[in-house]
């Protein structure tokens, strides 16, 4: 015998003394390709242990990239859009946004998005949206002033301008004013605004026809709006991120 080799093994044999690979007894023993069975045995080891430790980090606390503010329907409105909704309003004239009214602010158009879907409305041409910006963007200012992007500038004119005539097509078309709620609106409204500011001589009601007329007409379309916002905001379940779940 050579001194250099160790002795073969005993055969192993099963329970009727009938000779077997080594390995499980009763069983054959499990080779990987071109190896012996202990190496295949250390490698589903080592593979079980690498799951393991990966399934284990994947319990970790991570860190929290952004947080929710309200969740409408299905959908989640972020933190980080209401901030970047608030420093996109201060960018279009409004002097001091309050987050909380920005946030409500989102939470109505998620809702008349989600109602859009439903309709066939053309799309808006990108020079439909240089349009409204040339219009609205206040003149020498700067987005990057407010930490905005031009995409930021275009991806908000075009949300504007599809609420716009979405609301337009909704509600404005069907709304008829009467003589009544004209001579109503300017002797009780307009008038006495006047009056109180000194305007002299006071404008007769045909000189102004068309602006009570456009007045009256956004009150009832404000009003129809609002009634017709509750109920969607009722049938879609909006919950802030402060509130309990129900």
């Amino acid at each position: 015998m050579n001194p250099h080799l160790s002795p073969s093994p005993p055969p192993q044999r099963d329970r009727k003394g009938r000779s077997v690979p080594y390995g499980r007894p009763g069983q054959g023993a499990r080779r990987g390709p071109g190896g012996p069975p202990h190496i295949y045995r250390g490698a589903n080891h080592a593979i079980g242990s690498l799951t393991v430790a990966v399934l284990l980090a994947a319990t970790l606390p991570a860190e929290i990239i952004d947080r929710v503010a309200a969740v409408v329907g299905r959908q989640v409105i972020t933190q980080s859009e209401v901030e970047r909704e608030v420093r996109l309003e201060r960018f279009f004239g409004a002097p001091s946004p309050n987050p909380q009214q920005v946030l409500q602010r989102l939470i109505r158009q998620r809702l008349v998005f989600q109602e859009m879907e439903q309709t066939a409305l053309p799309e808006l041409t990108p020079e439909e949206v240089d349009q409204w910006l040339s219009t609205a963007r206040p003149p020498q200012a700067d987005p990057a002033r407010h930490g905005l992007q031009p995409p930021d500038l275009a991806e908000y004119g075009r949300r504007q301008l599809q609420l716009e005539k979405f609301l337009d097509l909704r509600f404005k078309a069907g709304v008829q004013v009467s003589e009544q709620e004209v001579e109503a609106y300017y002797k009780t409204r307009l008038r006495p605004e006047m009056e109180r500011r000194g305007v002299q001589p006071l404008p007769a009601l045909e000189a102004v026809r068309d602006r009570v007329e456009k007045a009256v007409t956004e009150e009832r379309v404000n009003q129809l709006m609002e009634e017709w916002m509750n109920e969607l905001r009722q049938r879609a379940r909006v919950r802030l991120a402060d509130q309990a779940p129900p």
